[in-house]
C-alpha cells in the first residue's frame, strides 16, 4: 500500500501536485515556483539531462523573479553543487561558491535550504562543518525519512562517521521502507 500511495499519490506527478498546481494556477509566479520544484525532483528520480537542463533553467528564472524563494534557491544550489563535482580548480570554487551563496543560512526551518547547504559542505569535503549542519538537520527534522538519508549517506562517505550513518540511514528506512526514488 505505501508503494501505491508512494507512486500515485505523492510522487511528482501524482494526485497532490496536480491539487497544488491546479490551486496555484491564478498565481503564476507561485506555480512557477512549485513548477520548477517538481522538475527538479523528477530530474533527481531519473537523472536525465533534458529535465536537468529544464530544471536548472526554471530555478534560476524562479529566482530572479523572487530572490527570497529559499526552496527554489536551494535546489538551484543542489544543482550547482552537482556542476561544481565535474568540475576542477577556480572554475570548481567559483561553482561552490555560487551554491553556498543560493543556499545562505537564512531559514532553519527549511529542509531542503539545509539539505542544501549540506551538500555544498560534502562537496568541499569540509567534515566538520558538515557533522555541525548534520546535528542541525537531525535535530530539526528527526521523522523526515528523506533528510535522514541524505545526512546518512553524507556522514559516512564524507565524515567517516558510519556507525552514525548506518544509524540514521536505518531511521529513513524504518520511517520509510519504500521511499520515493528521489
Amino acid at each position: 500500500m505505501a508503494e501505491t500511495i508512494a507512486r500515485d499519490v505523492a510522487n511528482p506527478g501524482g494526485a497532490i501536485t496536480l491539487a497544488e498546481l491546479a490551486r496555484q494556477d491564478a498565481v503564476p509566479e507561485a506555480r512557477l515556483r512549485f513548477g520548477c520544484l517538481m522538475v527538479a525532483r523528477r530530474y533527481w528520480n531519473s537523472y536525465e539531462p533534458a529535465l536537468r537542463v529544464e530544471a536548472k533553467t526554471c530555478l534560476e528564472e524562479a529566482v530572479k523573479l523572487n530572490a527570497d524563494d529559499w526552496s527554489s534557491r536551494a535546489a538551484l544550489a543542489i544543482l550547482v553543487v552537482e556542476d561544481a563535482r565535474a568540475r576542477s580548480g577556480e572554475e570548481r570554487a567559483a561553482l561552490l561558491s555560487a551554491a553556498r551563496a543560493l543556499a545562505a543560512d537564512v531559514d532553519r526551518s527549511n529542509p531542503l535550504l539545509q539539505v542544501a547547504r549540506l551538500a555544498v559542505a560534502a562537496c568541499e569535503g569540509d567534515a566538520s562543518t558538515l557533522r555541525t549542519i548534520a546535528s542541525d538537520l537531525l535535530a530539526a527534522f528527526p521523522n523526515n525519512p528523506d533528510v535522514l538519508a541524505d545526512v546518512g549517506s553524507k556522514l559516512g562517505l564524507v565524515a567517516g562517521d558510519w556507525p552514525k550513518a548506518l544509524e540514521v540511514e536505518a531511521r529513513a528506512m524504518a520511517l520509510n521502507p519504500a521511499p520515493a526514488p528521489w
